[in-house]
């Protein structure tokens, strides 16, 4: 599954680039971030989404016609929250978008804090979407206590576990179970730990997120990101460990583009400046709850509401004010070491793909 899937990631990008190399024709995203509600049932100290609800999130009939005027045309689609499993309906926007946009990779972000919920909604999508690679990747900040800390909420990490068991003993052959890890200020000191106590679970996938300033997260003004130093020695220590895990399946594929996001992770630490170029609002675009799409999570500038253009999301995508955008990333200095961008400004990368 995994190296047909590689197969035919590397065509997809081979002809977004042909096409972005024709001017005259803007290809849709590579990748779309799909925010489905701001609603969260956990407060995170280096997170303050559950602070913003989304006045009114988009339905699911919306939703059917925002994938409708996609329809086949992106490559890789992530649903994150807020906590999306709140959504009583998330299984059933997975599934129109699985049909309408039919995209290769499926990824789900999730605290993992509904065992009952996830897993049998989980089940469901693998069997719903046979020809499509699911990921759910679960959140473990800490070990025990200090996981309910970080994310503010006590007796916690039990559930999660459940919940990560739970996925791990589903048998399907189109599903990954992964771990997300945030690096913040608030557990940056116990982060060795930490790493060996998530590798040791097991899990296909294993990813290491920098805490940054970002407007999607509402912490602008909030100091989560750990020293420069701390960060360094984070990465080093998750290399180190990543050498001697053996991943199976799509975890393996996964790895070997992750080992390289964590050195140019590294080198855009060090040099405070991008080292790739960006393609924010090019290759990639996130689509919020209020129906705002956005380019990327660092800027709080959205190209266009899809409410008020009858649910189209090209109209947004070609317009005038999302080329203005555009053309303003590529001259700003602002850089970021967010997993999804960095993934897919690599992924544009032929030589970066041929390795």
């Amino acid at each position: 599954m995994g190296a047909l899937i590689m197969v035919k990631v590397f065509l997809k990008i081979l002809i977004f680039r042909f096409l972005k190399a024709c001017r005259w024709i803007r290809p849709l995203p590579l990748s779309l971030t799909l925010r489905v509600t701001n609603t969260c049932n956990l407060q995170c100290k280096m997170c303050n989404i559950w602070k913003h609800n989304a006045p009114s999130e988009l339905t699911l009939q919306e939703y059917t016609k925002i994938f409708q005027s996609i329809k086949g045309k992106i490559l890789w689609v992530t649903f994150d929250g807020g906590e999306p499993f709140l959504r009583d309906d998330i299984d059933e926007i997975v599934v129109l978008a699985y049909q309408y946009i039919q995209p290769h990779v499926i990824n789900i972000l999730t605290n993992g804090t509904l065992p009952h919920i996830i897993i049998d909604k989980v089940s469901t999508l693998a069997q719903k979407c046979p020809d499509t690679h699911i990921i759910v990747n679960i959140s473990i900040d800490g070990i025990g206590q200090q996981n309910d800390e970080i994310r503010g909420c006590s007796g916690i990490t039990e559930r999660v576990l459940q919940t990560y068991y739970g996925l791990k003993n589903l048998s399907y052959s189109n599903l990954s179970i992964g771990i997300n890890t945030t690096i913040s200020k608030f557990n940056v000191s116990h982060i060795a730990d930490i790493i060996k106590y998530c590798l040791s679970l097991k899990p296909d996938s294993y990813v290491l997120e920098i805490a940054e300033q970002r407007a999607e997260f509402y912490n602008i003004h909030d100091d989560v990101r750990p020293s420069l130093t701390e960060c360094l020695e984070s990465l080093d220590i998750l290399q180190r460990e990543l050498k001697q895990k053996v991943f199976k399946r799509y975890g393996k594929i996964v790895n070997i583009l992750r080992r390289h996001y964590y050195t140019f992770v590294k080198k855009t630490l060090q040099k405070k400046k991008r080292i790739i170029p960006c393609l924010a609002g090019t290759a990639s675009a996130r689509l919020l709850p209020n129906g705002d799409i956005w380019c990327c999570g660092v800027r709080e500038k959205p190209m266009g509401n899809i409410r008020y253009e009858g649910y189209d999301f090209k109209k947004i995508w070609l317009s005038e004010c999302s080329d203005r955008i555009r053309k303003e990333i590529q001259t700003e200095t602002c850089y970021c070491t967010a997993v999804n961008p960095y993934y897919t400004n690599r992924a544009c990368s032929i030589p970066v793909l041929m390795r």
